[in-house]
């Protein structure tokens, strides 16, 4: 007999604390089953999330591409993760695109559904979409938290559950208060060595004579340009506007890394916050207590504009895959 296991028995394996794996091997090698049926009782309650590169609000078309950026909720005895990739490796559009199982263990469903809810926020990932903000939104929805589960769940609650929302005026506000924190950063980082920190002239606070330093950014997200104005006021400390001056933000914060983690510590109109912030030369990505903020940088956006206009008389597919045949000829009409 071919024995398999089921795709959810890391969920067996969590409630009963028995290794199905092993248990398999020894009987692979002529042993006996450690237990028999009645001796094997469940305690508490355990989820598990299958986080796939895909995206939800596009039917759950999978995807590909580079794990630009990936850090994990920390494992333990009620967290576990079972996964092959880490950060730089590539989802291929050969394989299935699934990234990792996140399996977590509570006392009860209410304990088990809020260390789930907490582990997916501390999943983050840039590069590529994911269903990670879609399970975030799940694991919230107030009759999933009530149990009122079935088969045909996202179809009766899609609505609010693949709802999509453009980013609001603080959440772009504190995305360019990040990138701009991390542009001070990499920019002080390459001086070091270069400069007399001692040199007034090489003091980046952002003085000036008489007036503020002003910086124009766009940020774009989901096809539409975010402008944005920046006012420093003084050294991590910005006014920020997202409406071409109308109305402003007070914001500071600084940068700092915690094991290969890069933490946006900010005020923002007199509240605090933290937030892991990536940044490559693409994308600027913020994981808040919402989701994931990822925005392309002005350069990037310039970039696409110019490849758009290229292709503009072109096909394009835009979903990853294999083209496996051409069914018509150039200048054909079929």
């Amino acid at each position: 007999m071919n024995t398999r296991l089921q795709v959810e028995h890391p969920v067996t394996e969590m409630i009963t604390g028995f290794d199905l794996v092993e248990w398999q091997i020894k009987v692979a090698q002529g042993e006996k089953l450690p237990k028999e049926q009645e001796e094997i009782t469940a305690r508490g309650h355990a989820f598990e999330a299958r986080i796939y590169a895909e995206s939800p609000k596009r039917g759950f078309l999978p995807g590909a591409g580079p794990l630009l950026h990936l850090t994990t909720p920390s494992p333990s005895e009620d967290v576990r993760i079972e996964t092959g990739t880490q950060q730089g490796d590539e989802v291929s559009v050969y394989y299935d695109p699934m990234i990792a199982k996140l399996v977590v263990w509570g006392k009860d469903r209410f304990e088990a559904l809020s260390k789930l809810k907490r582990s997916l926020l501390d999943y983050n990932i840039a590069g590529l979409d994911t269903n990670v903000d879609f399970m975030i939104s799940l694991a919230a929805h107030p009759e999933f938290v009530k149990g009122n589960v079935h088969t045909n769940f996202i179809n009766d609650h899609g609505d609010s559950l693949l709802s999509t929302h453009p980013p609001t005026e603080t959440q772009i506000g504190q995305t360019a208060l990040a990138l701009a924190l991390k542009f001070k950063q990499e920019e002080h980082e390459r001086a070091v060595e270069q400069r007399d920190q001692s040199n007034p002239f090489n003091v980046e606070d952002g003085f000036r004579v008489n007036y503020n330093n002003v910086k124009d950014m766009k940020l774009e997200s989901d096809g539409t340009v975010n402008p944005v104005i920046m006012k420093q006021v003084d050294n991590g400390r910005f006014s920020i506007s997202c409406d071409e001056g109308k109305s402003w933000k007070t914001m500071e914060g600084v940068i700092v890394q915690r094991n290969n983690k890069f933490i946006l510590d900010c005020i923002i109109d007199g509240s605090k916050c933290k937030y892991n912030v990536f940044k490559n030369d693409d994308i600027i990505a913020v994981f808040t207590e919402d989701g994931k903020l990822e925005f392309l940088s002005q350069s990037t956006i310039s970039q696409k504009q110019k490849t758009r206009a290229a292709v503009k008389k072109t096909s394009r597919f835009s979903d990853a895959g294999v083209l496996d045949k051409v069914l018509v000829k150039p200048g054909g009409d079929e």
